[in-house]
C-alpha cells in the first residue's frame, strides 16, 4: 500500500477504513486497485463545492441559530429594565439623554439666540 497519499492528506486514512469495512471479505485479484479507485472517488465528491458548502453550512447554522437567540434574550432581559438607559450607559454611569435635554444646554458666553453676549 502506498503510504505518501496518506501523509498528504489525514483524510484518506478515514475514507480507506470506511472503504475497508464496506469491502467484501475474500480480496479477489485487483483488490487494492478497486479500493483505490473507490478511495479516488470519493476524494472527487469531497472536492465539489456544493458539497464543501452544504457541509460547512450544517456546521456554523446551528451555532449561528444559537447565538442570534442568546442575543435576543439578552435584548428582551434589557428592555425589561424599565431603565431606558443601555447597559453602555449604565456601566459607565451617563444621564439619559433627551432631545430637550439636548436642546437646553447652556453655552458660557452666549445668549439664547447664538449671539455672544
Amino acid at each position: 500500500m502506498d503510504t505518501r497519499m496518506s501523509e498528504q492528506d489525514p483524510h484518506i486514512d478515514d475514507a480507506l477504513a470506511d472503504l475497508l469495512r464496506e469491502a467484501t471479505p475474500d480480496f479477489d485479484p485487483g483488490f487494492a486497485d478497486r479500493v483505490m479507485s473507490g478511495l479516488a472517488a470519493r476524494q472527487a465528491e469531497d472536492a465539489d463545492l456544493e458539497r464543501a458548502m452544504r457541509r460547512q453550512f450544517k456546521r456554523w447554522v446551528p451555532l449561528g441559530f444559537a447565538a442570534g437567540l442568546a442575543l435576543a434574550a439578552f435584548n428582551v432581559a434589557q428592555a425589561g429594565d424599565g431603565d431606558s438607559r443601555s447597559a453602555l450607559e449604565a456601566a459607565l454611569g451617563l444621564d439619559p439623554v433627551s432631545v430637550g435635554y439636548a436642546y437646553s444646554i447652556e453655552v458660557p458666553g452666549m445668549d439664547i439666540t447664538g449671539d455672544e453676549s
